[in-house]
């Protein structure tokens, strides 16, 4: 190294070069101390894209999978063949880590705004109430309001679940649906939408209290919605999927799948199984649909 000699040849200065080397080194040892301006990347599973559309999303808050084709739970024959057997297609659980073999339902509840049912909002100042049944018949319950998740111990899959609002306005309608393994969000939805679907048919009959209400969604193997399905029901009004719209002056399923059922026949909640029958493509099966009154069931069914 090629030391400078001005300053030793400065009027009154001197030359140490121990002092100077000393001085950087201490120069060097205070810049490593300073903290870092970059911040280490956090690990986070933030929503699908297409659910960040539908909603402000907290990629801090649980794990979402988007419920598909606009409804949650499915109705696909058993392996045994038989038709109308209920099998999954919503939110989320887990099985106790320790190998105790508890199962658990844990998620969120929000509501549906629109009549496709993709507007997803969060709870808002209400509580409700979610009551599950297990396959064999075991019952569990639990309430909770905005901004809370939900833990439900059941005995296995798929589970019906009920969610019913206890406080604030009366805005949602007592909503069914079937539960899988896998996703974390159960819907609610608004009462107005329900009416606003029925207003939209020829009829446009006002929701009967004492009778079921549901929204189905006919797939094919792979989960894509299928046009061509006819539904009928011994009573009630039928309708089907026209745009955003309902139809009852349509006779199928068109581009989204969907048919809505309203005024069935339904027994007081926790309800009964009424059949309906689904014919595409020149095979008719009978199916069974969870209605109850004053109630709401959606409903995948695939054919």
């Amino acid at each position: 190294m090629v030391w400078n000699n001005n300053f030793a040849n400065r009027p009154g200065g001197s030359y140490n070069r121990h002092s100077v080397r000393r001085s950087v080194i201490l120069i060097a040892l205070s810049l490593a101390s300073l903290p870092s301006c970059q911040k280490e990347p956090e690990e986070r599973f933030p929503p699908a894209v297409d659910e960040c559309e539908q909603r402000t999303c907290d990629t801090d808050g649980p794990t979402r999978v988007p419920i598909s084709g606009g409804v949650s739970g499915s109705n696909e024959p058993s392996p045994g063949g038989t038709p109308g057997t209920n099998a999954g297609g919503a939110p989320g659980s887990d099985e106790e880590p320790d190998g105790g073999g508890k199962l658990y339902l844990r998620g969120t509840v929000e509501v549906a705004t629109s009549v496709d049912l993709q507007t997803l909002l969060e709870l808002d100042d209400m509580r409700v109430r979610l009551q599950a049944v297990s396959p064999d018949g075991t019952e569990s319950e639990t309430s909770f309001g905005a901004g809370e998740l939900f833990e439900l111990e059941i005995s296995g899959w798929p589970v019906r679940v009920a969610v019913h609002q206890t406080t604030g306005d009366p805005s949602l309608m007592d909503t069914i649906q079937w539960v899988q393994q896998g996703q974390t969000v159960v819907i609610a939805v608004e009462r107005n939408v329900i009416q606003d679907i029925a207003d939209s048919l020829t009829a446009a009959p006002l929701l009967d209290a004492e009778r079921g209400h549901a929204l189905i969604t006919i797939v094919d193997s792979g989960g894509q919605p299928r046009s061509g399905a006819s539904l009928s029901v011994n009573d009630g009004i039928v309708g089907y999927d026209i745009g955003l719209l309902y139809s009852d002056a349509e006779t199928q399923t068109a581009e989204r799948g969907s048919a809505v059922l309203v005024n069935v026949p339904a027994s007081p909640p926790p309800g009964t199984e009424v059949d309906v029958r689904a014919r595409l493509g020149g095979e008719t099966q009978t199916m069974k649909l969870h209605l109850a009154q004053d109630s709401i069931t959606l409903q995948r069914w695939q054919l």
